[in-house]
């Protein structure tokens, strides 16, 4: 959603070529997470493509574990002695919170594990090189193949957000359905509205995804740059967290 930002990229590299003399050298590239290498199927197109269709399998877990922690204990009555044990309530929050993350992890782990694992053993590896970017700045020659590691890393931020988003709203609602389905009405819905008013960089649903900075996302909103995006995601998830931890502290166990 920048033109700027856009064409600032293909000029910077552009230029990034002609310095390092890239001539005669196959780049791939990367549209909308997936990696292209020419017209052949590779094990790197296999794993970015598929892991970007799988990735919303594991947000939909990530919130219904997440959600769904404290909320459960609150609706089966549980809760009661969960908090009358010799451990501080901010220690259970904590034991809890941690456990969610732990989960989402292990889930999107496996899943992007083996994802690779059969388009390593399927295709051919691309064998191809990438020129990899980070803020629209410092650009970098890599093995396309790197792009695995860095698609893992951006894509387990944006999961992880979402687990933490629906750990809060399921335990400051006691409701687990609102802890699923609020951190997709406030990441999809309510940010394409937002973004509409020029105020998406602003916005959890921008700063939530980190793929566009490293040359993998493209949906930048206007204005944007990682440092602005990791700013609003801090203030976000402490948000959250905090808020979390504070109502476990103050509500009774009823």
């Amino acid at each position: 959603y920048d033109s700027v930002y856009m064409y600032e990229s293909y000029v910077a590299f552009m230029e990034y070529v002609i310095d390092n003399e890239l001539y005669g050298v196959e780049i791939a590239s990367v549209s909308n997470g997936v990696l292209n290498a020419g017209a052949r199927v590779t094990a790197e197109t296999f794993t970015t493509t598929v892991g970007s269709m799988l990735i919303l399998l594991v947000v939909i877990y990530a919130a219904i574990v997440a959600g769904g922690t404290f909320a459960d204990e609150y609706k089966r009555g549980t809760v009661k002695m969960l908090l009358i044990r010799p451990v501080s309530r901010n220690a259970v929050t904590t034991a809890k919170l941690l456990s969610a993350l732990t989960h989402t992890v292990a889930a999107y782990t496996v899943m992007f594990a083996c994802t690779a694992i059969v388009g390593y053993a399927v295709f051919p590896a691309a064998g191809a090189k990438a020129v990899f970017s980070f803020n629209n700045s410092a650009f970098s020659l890599s093995a396309s193949s790197n792009v695995l590691g860095t698609m893992y890393a951006t894509n387990l931020v944006t999961v992880l957000t979402y687990a933490v988003l629906a750990f809060a709203a399921g335990t400051l609602t006691r409701n687990k359905i609102f802890g699923i389905i609020a951190p997709i009405i406030l990441l999809e819905v309510a940010g394409t509205i937002i973004s509409m008013f020029g105020l998406g960089r602003f916005f959890i649903t921008d700063a939530a995804d980190w793929s566009k900075f490293v040359g993998i996302g493209t949906v930048l909103y206007g204005g944007s740059n990682f440092f602005i995006s990791l700013a609003v995601w801090a203030v976000w998830v402490a948000a959250s967290v905090v808020g979390t931890y504070c109502s476990v502290l103050k509500r009774d166990a009823v």
